[in-house]
């Protein structure tokens, strides 16, 4: 019997192992593999800035972990950080996966599938830091074996052969990972093209807000400047759509000519060849025009957000909230012993968690 299981491999289950062994705590670490879902994005750079990204206490400082002094550290240089964290705290810790929890007597049990089978663990209190996972994907998109931008991070590397039946790629969804997996696409040498419901921004005249497009993402937007004038480059266009629909093998974007006014929008609307107006042409007196791609070699790919994962378990009370998390105040939910961190609590970086209080 532990004091505390914490389910979780990332930056906030490594935090509040630290937390806790530091308050003489007996806890037991469960995780698949260090760095959480990172994982899945390889050598490409994180999205928050290194100073974001630092943890606690940390004996050896993110940037010698770095091969270069840059803006963010790569996935894996991460992950070495996070696991060399993580390595050095006096807690104990099993690779496997929480298949099942439950909950009896003021006890919590983990079930977990390792290499040895299935094995129980018990703990009066439960720490959940187990990250996120991708939104489903409409069932509109299923039909052309759409994946997610999980599974889209492990497949758009350059020179992977399962690339060459796809001569374009279609990313719906206006987040950074849309952003940042436009940009692989289009260095595997797929046409791209990014549908988004709206621009969030990225400079500080666009947005005040500071989760909106990170860093790298101005990058993309450069290269979407310059693949509407120089033919060398790899077409990539961002559109604003208001609606989308299937027909035969096409797909329809519907587009309104006012939505599509900022910078990346209006230059892909007024250079795209495949665009035509619609027959009916107004929508409170504003050009409607219709974007018709054809769906054949094309890779769908829905980076339409993420949300709270949660392992299976019979706690009626642990379920994720309209905006993707679970409600908790300080990491503390509605059952005595049980509490989130993390993006499943909702923070939005490292450096933004709250600290939990037990």
């Amino acid at each position: 019997m532990y004091d505390y299981i914490i389910v979780g491999g990332g930056p906030s289950a490594a935090i509040e192992a630290h937390r806790l062994a530091m308050n003489n705590a007996s806890v037991l670490m469960i995780y698949k593999q260090p760095g959480g879902t990172m994982s899945m994005m390889g050598s490409r750079r994180l999205q928050s800035y290194c100073h974001e990204l630092e943890l606690p206490d940390s004996a050896i400082g993110l940037d010698n972990f770095m091969s270069q002094l840059t803006f963010s550290p790569t996935a894996d240089e991460y992950i070495t950080y996070v696991s060399h964290y993580i390595d050095n705290q006096p807690v104990e810790r099993i690779i496997g996966d929480v298949v099942f929890i439950t909950h009896d007597d003021n006890v919590f049990i983990c079930k977990v599938s390792n290499r040895q089978g299935v094995d129980g663990y018990r703990a009066t209190h439960l720490v959940l830091a187990t990250g996120i996972q991708p939104k489903r994907i409409s069932e509109a998109l299923y039909q052309f074996n759409t994946i997610t931008c999980f599974d889209a991070y492990k497949l758009l590397i350059k020179g992977n052969p399962a690339l060459r039946e796809y001569k374009q790629a279609i990313i719906i969804g206006g987040g950074n990972s849309a952003f940042q997996l436009a940009e692989s696409a289009a260095a595997a040498g797929l046409n791209t093209t990014i549908l988004a419901k709206n621009y969030l921004g990225v400079f500080p005249q666009e947005t005040n807000d500071r989760y909106a497009l990170r860093a790298p993402t101005q990058s993309v937007i450069e290269r979407i400047w310059k693949s509407q004038t120089d033919p060398l480059i790899t077409p990539l266009n961002f559109f604003i759509y208001t609606s989308l629909a299937f027909y035969n093998d096409e797909l329809v974007v519907n587009l309104l000519e006012c939505e599509n006014a900022c910078h990346i929008a209006n230059l892909s609307i007024n250079n795209a060849s495949y665009i035509s107006s619609c027959d009916n042409t107004s929508r409170q007196n504003n050009t409607e025009k219709q974007l018709c791609i054809s769906t054949a070699e094309t890779l769908f790919i829905s980076a339409i957000g993420t949300e709270g994962c949660i392992p299976e378990n019979d706690i009626p009370s642990l379920k994720l909230n309209h905006e993707g998390f679970v409600d908790n105040v300080k990491g503390k939910t509605g059952l005595s012993g049980l509490y989130v961190c993390g993006t499943l609590a909702g923070a939005r970086s490292v450096n933004d968690m709250q600290i939990t209080e037990y």
